[in-house]
């Protein structure tokens, strides 16, 4: 064991283990004090991006504050049909003075021209001027009449020479358009006043706009710059970028801790290496000593073991083999040893230690051995340890990855018949030894000469019984293609009888297997014996064969080709499994595919047709009853005023389910049409939908970085819609915060919708995607209970899935998934059909 313990230390490099530790030492102290380091700077980072980011949101807010501010002045304007002017002005003025950042707000009409400002005093340039004259403005302007909604202008100069941006509100009285509310707002006051509030003694800021600087304070020092961070603000569909940069580098006296932490590690490393050489050196002249006695020892009971084995009779010279591969193994602490017959380029077990692993009679190629390296270095070979040997690349080691090998050739004369060799999956802890290798060239000498008085016929006998033995007891019939250039060929008792006949009966033939071969299989059948032959294409084939009794069955059938030392082919082994059963199976399963297919066609057409003509007699009943509710409304008694309502209000309430049907039955009829297009343009899209809604329950709409992908743009708009929708309905007494994001998962991309709504029980959670389905009262959530139903199949139609996360008063997390391709992701194969198709192929 000392002998051992030596060893690898010098192989692992004795003379370096003081060096290796005072290294590791300085290290692990330094790189303990680089990670304390690292770390203090990405808390700092962190916290200066979350401050990034907090201040973004600040300017977002106090814009929309602001703007929400000049859109209930524009509400009153419509409300009031037009206001008088020195209405107008006294509540302009009030604004100014709660809004300071607003240059001047005015009322501009029809033609453009601005008719109205207040203050006066320093805007009498815009005064009677046509604001359409100048192109930005004049952009907003047609935007915001054209899609009657508030827009905002790009950066401009105002008309006291200070930047800032236009907000436009349209007017609309009695269905007339009539002008614009337009607040003219300043950016650098704007900004200073947030800025010396909150971080203008610790940070530099720049604002962006479309790559371009419309505000900053000072200079920032460019050391520092590495050290900045961004983030965007976005209000209506004007995007600024925000970007701070830290006016002092916290954390620069770190330095000095940093390089005590380095002087520390090289005296503590210096006083280690010293330690571990002391205490090696003292090791090594002990067990120097030790090995020097092992040796000698080992080398005496070698000799005393073989002399044992050699003098005592056996029974059996097969006993004696034996005896020695055990104690060959035991010795030299390997897992295999072999005794080899070798004829030209075969390699044939004799005997094995191990007959699980390394049965008697298995054949190899001899040059996917080790002995092949035996046989071309008779004076024998010893390798303890391949991978990091000249021999890693080798053949045998690639395909049986035994880390170590001892191998001698066993002679007849001057002709090498054999070997015997140990063989061990692990490496050696140190190299075989002198004595190992006279040991186990002893051993080849004596088992040579016992080789020669038996011979290799018996052994090779027993070989070819055994395995025909596992032939006959196979559950597949084998066949064996003897020569690929002839018609003969060998087939197994089992062969012949999966085709019902008696071994014998037919002529084992390539001409009769042909004339077995159903003829719609004889193409492929062959094709794949080509393949195998030019191109070694796996030989895995599917093909009916002839039964004596039953007509033809199904059959799969596999093969190995053998070729010569040149490449040609030579000879094709291989085997049969009825597969008959299965294949039935399979086929009786694609007509359950197709039937279902068919079926769900037909559910989507009868809730169309169902929904479709429902809606005219509806229409009918509504009629009427509205009708007779307006003509004899107060001439009946109070209850047939109520009857008459009741069946008014159950007849919108059935008008609305039967559109949602014929909404929710229209998804799976129509053709997919998939087109790229940004994710925002969706989200935006819905957003404009749900404007009125919006305002009116001041949701607040936060957007992450969305993707552009591929998409039914009508279907997917409605998804992002109804999930904005239902967030602001169950709403809780806060205002709705609603987040939108989108992750990459390589292959799809996994949107959430997250709310802080009232929430829901999670028992729930698949309930709510059914249709028709409610979780509250009708009288407490209006709506029809199909939207998230329709969410679920527009997301399944895009291969994906949908699925939702909540706990009562906590709000809701909503997420689905859409390939980024376009293909389909989930259940694409039953939907499609190709699943049918490809049972038949």
């Amino acid at each position: 064991m000392a002998l051992e313990q030596n060893h690898t230390e010098h192989r692992l490099g004795f003379r370096w283990l003081p060096l290796t530790t005072a290294i590791l030492v300085m290290i692990l102290i330094i790189g303990l004090a680089m990670l304390w380091r690292q770390r203090e700077s990405q808390t700092l980072q962190e916290g200066f991006a979350a401050t990034v980011w907090h201040q973004g949101r600040i300017i977002e807010n106090a814009i929309e504050h602001q703007f929400l501010a000049v859109e209930r002045m524009a509400t009153r304007w419509e409300t009031n049909q037009g206001t008088p002017f020195p209405a107008w002005q006294t509540d302009t003025r009030h604004y100014e003075e709660h809004y300071q950042n607003f240059q001047a707000i005015a009322w501009v009409d029809s033609s453009n021209h601005t008719r109205w400002i207040e203050p006066l005093a320093g805007n009498e340039a815009v005064q009677n001027v046509n604001l359409a004259l100048e192109e930005k403005r004049r952009h907003a302007m047609e935007k915001a009449r054209r899609l009657n909604e508030s827009t905002v202008t790009e950066t401009v100069e105002l008309a006291q020479a200070e930047k800032g941006f236009l907000f436009f509100v349209p007017l609309t009285v009695d269905g007339r358009f009539d002008g614009f509310i337009v607040a003219m707002f300043r950016i650098e006051g704007f900004l200073d006043q947030i800025f010396e509030e909150h971080l203008a003694k610790e940070f530099h800021a720049a604002l962006k706009e479309s790559a371009k600087i419309i505000y900053q304070t000072g200079e920032p020092d460019a050391t520092l710059d590495l050290h900045s961070s961004s983030t965007q603000i976005q209000f209506y569909d004007k995007e600024w970028q925000l970007t701070l940069t830290p006016r002092e580098l916290p954390g620069r006296d770190q330095s000095l801790i940093f390089s005590a932490s380095v002087l520390f590690a090289t005296i503590l490393g210096i006083f280690a290496a010293f330690f571990v050489n002391s205490i090696q050196v003292l090791r090594q002249q002990k067990l120097m000593l030790e090995a020097n006695n092992q040796n000698l020892d080992k080398h005496r009971e070698h000799l005393r073991k073989l002399n044992e084995l050699f003098s005592v009779g056996k029974p059996s010279i097969d006993e004696q083999l034996k005896k020695l591969l055990e104690l060959g193994s035991k010795e030299l602490g390997m897992k295999y040893g072999v005794i080899s017959a070798i004829a030209e380029d075969n390699y044939l077990i004799l005997h094995s230690s191990d007959t699980k692993a390394l049965p008697i009679g298995q054949e190899f190629d001899l040059q996917d051995t080790y002995c092949a390296l035996t046989v071309q270095h008779p004076e024998g070979v010893f390798i303890d340890h391949v991978a990091e040997s000249e021999y890693q690349d080798l053949k045998a080691y690639k395909k049986f990855k035994l880390e170590s090998y001892i191998g001698f050739t066993m002679l007849h004369g001057d002709n090498i018949i054999g070997t015997l060799n140990f063989s061990d999956p692990s490496p050696r802890s140190l190299p075989f030894s002198v004595e190992d290798q006279e040991f186990v060239k002893l051993m080849a000498r004596w088992t040579a000469s016992q080789l020669e008085q038996k011979g290799n016929h018996q052994a090779l006998t027993e070989s070819r019984k055994r395995f025909q033995m596992a032939v006959d007891g196979a559950r597949d019939g084998i066949w064996d293609w003897i020569d690929v250039n002839g018609d003969a060929e060998w087939w197994s008792p089992r062969f012949y009888h999966l085709l019902g006949y008696s071994e014998g009966e037919i002529s084992p033939t390539l001409t009769n297997f042909g004339m077995l071969l159903h003829p719609d299989d004889h193409a492929h059948t062959f094709q794949a014996v080509n393949d195998h032959f030019e191109n070694d294409v796996q030989f895995n084939v599917e093909y009916r064969l002839r039964t004596k009794n039953a007509g033809y069955r199904w059959f799969r059938a596999r093969a190995e080709l053998e070729r010569d030392g040149v490449g040609n082919p030579q000879r094709m082994i291989g085997s049969i499994t009825d597969i008959h059963e299965e294949r039935l199976s399979n086929t009786a399963l694609v007509d359950m595919n197709r039937a279902l297919l068919q079926s769900n066609k037909e559910l989507e057409q009868f809730a169309y047709v169902a929904s479709h003509d429902l809606q005219e007699p509806l229409r009918m009943v509504t009629s009427f009853a509205q009708l007779l509710n307006k003509r004899y409304e107060g001439q009946l008694d109070e209850k047939a005023d109520s009857y008459l309502n009741h069946i008014i209000t159950g007849a919108v309430r059935m008008k609305g389910l039967i559109d949602a049907l014929l909404s929710f039955s229209r998804i799976g009829r129509a053709e997919r049409n998939l087109t790229y297009i940004s994710g925002n343009q969706l989200i935006e899209a819905a957003r404009h939908n749900l404007r009125q809604t919006i305002l009116e329950s001041e949701a607040n709409i936060v957007v992450g970085a969305i993707p552009t992908l591929k998409a039914d743009v009508p279907l997917l708009t409605q998804v992002f819609q109804n999930l904005i929708a239902n967030a602001i309905k169950f709403r809780s007494e806060e205002p709705p915060l609603i987040k939108i994001d989108a992750e990459d998962h390589k292959t799809h991309w996994q949107f959430s919708v997250k709310d802080n709504g009232i929430g829901f029980d999670p028992k729930f959670a698949e309930r709510i995607f059914i249709v028709f389905q409610r979780l509250h009262l009708r009288d407490a959530y209006e709506g029809t209970g199909i939207g998230l139903a329709i969410c679920k199949k527009i997301v399944e139609r895009h291969g994906g899935k949908i699925w939702a996360e909540s706990s009562p008063g906590s709000g809701a997390t909503f997420y689905f998934t859409i390939s980024m391709q376009g293909e389909l992701l989930y259940g694409s194969d039953l939907a499609s059909g190709q699943l049918a198709t490809r049972l038949t192929d």
